[in-house]
């Protein structure tokens, strides 16, 4: 079975390329970017006697090595019905693939062989008709919140500056917006079972840009849920801005899901001041456990494909000012303080940063970048500071970097996802890191990256967890 949707899954990326390449490619014009990523962890925690290795899925989180690769596609071709051809189209797609290397157990909810994600492989067929625009496949509408769609988009401009677009087609399982995840997808890339249709209406003018939606969702034909979307900025003048957006579910089960509001003011060139409130709700839908990493044997996890619309929720609420004060027209220092309460537990967080930048260090030609936290986390407290030095060689071609962490973390002790009476436990953690980049020509970029971690529990001070870390990344843009 495995097998079998990994193949589906691969045919479906090839297949998307191959509907692009039918039209006479030698007009076609390509743009966009091929990543290719390596990264590998080592650590000693499989040789530490107080860590628990089954997680009662079957995975072990210990293991000593890990080895991924991922390949990522994202393109836009234009012409593809020629040069002169009377009706043009544009194909958009993006995709992604990981692999793992090796014959271990993953932890990254996805199986040995590997997980292949496709985001976007739909056909933009512009003026069918007068001022209409016709859009074909899997696509994602940020115009309405990101919501997804495999199916039709038509998109209708009142004028250049008004447009209203209305679609409909297979939907994404809302108990699952991490990413095509759940144990029926390698197997089911698609769900037959959900359907979606909506309407936005979208504004772009000098001062304002915003956007307003309606979708729905059904499950098996009857209706799981119904969200309203709205988001806009405006910028009164050079000095304020505004942006904001709100997200709530108005039918199935209503209620308010995201919201957000930033105001953005710069009294002087020197002096920017961000306020942002926040608002989330978390959801842990109880008729499906699809966010689990993998399927378990327990009969208390079912991991079918369920719509039921009864859910546990969460709400936090936030809010943070950041201040930016630059200083000789170069150097700058910033800092912010945030808070934060979720309603499960009613617990709070209160955060406070400060740092420092400068891109011309004591007028040389290294620059650097501090910045110290200190996190009243909820239920823990947590204290760090982060130091970042880098260089850049042949006018920006090539560039090293050099930095370190230093945490303190206290937490309190829990026991079946419950805090106890038991004194809190504290850690100790560090961490240097090297970071090279090099860009041989506009279009490439190649980065190396290392790290090491050491974490120390000061309850067992024989227990010293150390990481090594890789991660070797290529981009071409063409």
């Amino acid at each position: 079975m495995k097998k079998r949707g990994t193949l589906r899954a691969l045919g479906l990326l090839g297949g998307a390329l191959l509907f692009a390449a039918h039209a006479p490619l030698h007009a076609a014009e390509f743009k966009g970017n091929v990543d290719m990523g390596f990264w590998h962890l080592r650590n000693n925690v499989s040789s530490q006697a107080n860590f628990q290795a089954d997680d009662l899925y079957g995975n072990n989180y210990i293991q000593d090595q890990y080895s991924l690769f991922s390949l990522g596609l994202r393109t836009k071709i234009s012409k593809l019905f020629g040069e002169n051809a009377s009706q043009d189209g544009t194909f958009h797609f993006k995709g992604r693939s990981y692999f793992n290397i090796g014959e271990k157990n993953s932890t990254f909810s996805f199986s040995n062989a590997g997980r292949h994600q496709l985001y976007e492989a739909s056909l933009e067929l512009p003026s069918i008709a007068k001022s209409l625009d016709l859009w074909v496949g899997r696509q994602r509408m940020y115009e309405a919140g990101g919501a997804r769609v495999d199916g039709l988009r038509l998109v209708y401009h009142s004028s250049n500056r008004v447009s209203l677009g209305l679609f409909g087609g297979f939907a994404n399982d809302l108990r699952n917006q991490v990413g095509y995840l759940g144990s029926a997808y390698r197997s089911e890339p698609f769900s037959l079972d959900y359907l979606t249709s909506g309407v936005y209406a979208s504004y772009r003018g000098n001062a304002f840009r915003g956007d307003v939606a309606l979708h729905a969702q059904w499950f098996k034909k009857s209706l799981d849920r119904m969200t309203a979307f709205a988001q806009g900025t405006y910028d009164f003048n050079a000095r304020w801005s505004l942006s904001g957006l709100v997200e709530a579910d108005v039918a199935g089960v209503a209620a308010f899901r995201l919201g957000q509001l930033s105001v953005i003011t710069r009294p002087q060139p020197s002096f920017t001041n961000t306020l942002s409130l926040n608002l989330w709700r978390v959801l842990q839908f109880d008729a499906s456990n699809l966010s689990t990493i993998l399927p378990s044997s327990d009969p208390l996890f079912n991991s079918t494909l369920l719509g039921g619309a009864q859910v546990t929720d969460a709400y936090y609420y936030g809010v943070r000012d950041q201040i930016m004060f630059r200083i000789f027209d170069r150097n700058y220092v910033f800092g912010a303080i945030q808070y934060m309460k979720r309603t499960f537990d009613d617990q709070n967080q209160i955060k406070y940063t400060v740092g420092y930048r400068d891109p011309q260090l004591f007028d040389s030609d290294f620059d650097l970048r501090i910045q110290a936290d200190l996190i009243d986390n909820y239920r823990g407290f947590n204290t760090g500071i982060d130091l970042l030095m880098g260089r850049n060689f042949r006018d920006g071609e090539f560039r090293l970097e050099m930095g370190g962490t230093l945490e303190g973390n206290e937490r309190d002790a829990w026991q079946d996802l419950s805090p106890t009476s038991a004194p809190r436990t504290t850690e100790k953690e560090w961490s240097l890191r090297a970071h090279a980049f090099y860009y041989p020509i506009r279009n490439l970029s190649c980065a190396l990256q290392y790290a090491f971690r050491q974490e120390t529990e000061t309850n067992d001070l024989d227990a010293k967890i150390q990481l090594h870390e890789i991660f070797l990344t290529t981009s071409l843009r063409f």
